[in-house]
């Protein structure tokens, strides 16, 4: 997390725009970790609306064929860094 964090710094940003940060982050919402990747990539948690996961045996045939016995998980992610503008959505 620390090098997307600096990827974002190095582009020097104007705080005036938004930056979005991401992607299959890997980090299941709700445990430990997921709360020191909101502190390494400078992001609040957002609201959340819809699913409860992101990736879902039970809903993605793929998934369950190799994963017959997964449990539903939250590793999906959409944040804005908190030093630039925020979005009002």
């Amino acid at each position: 997390m620390k090098e997307i964090s600096d990827f974002v710094k190095k582009k020097n940003i104007p705080k005036d725009e938004t930056v979005y940060i991401g992607g299959d982050l890997n980090v299941n919402k709700g445990t430990p970790e997921f709360k020191d990747m909101l502190k390494n990539l400078n992001v609040n948690d957002v609201l959340y609306a819809g699913h409860n996961s992101t990736w879902d045996p039970q809903s993605n045939s793929i998934a369950k064929y190799n994963y017959p016995n997964g449990k539903p998980q939250h590793l999906d992610y959409i944040f804005t860094d908190k030093d630039h503008k925020q979005s009002k959505h």
